[in-house]
């Protein structure tokens, strides 16, 4: 049991540099990086935002947001 749990704190440590790292090459290359657009965290972990609005309600604002007129 003690190797596995060695092995799991090695392997959180080894992801926390690969975070500080990439975060930080993210952020020093601002204004020039083209790919990709996302943290590396980000694509890791596939953390998007949930819809909380309807399918209605996302369907006014796209109208709406447009200028198309719905009879």
């Amino acid at each position: 049991m003690r190797y596995v749990i060695s092995r799991y704190v090695e392997y959180q440590r080894e992801m926390a540099y690969r975070y500080f790292v990439t975060d930080a090459l993210y952020e020093s290359a601002d204004h020039m990086r083209i790919i990709p657009k996302e943290r590396y965290y980000d694509a890791i972990h596939h953390t998007q935002k949930v819809e909380q609005r309807s399918g209605d309600e996302i369907a006014r604002d796209i109208i709406k947001n447009a200028g198309l007129v719905v009879k």
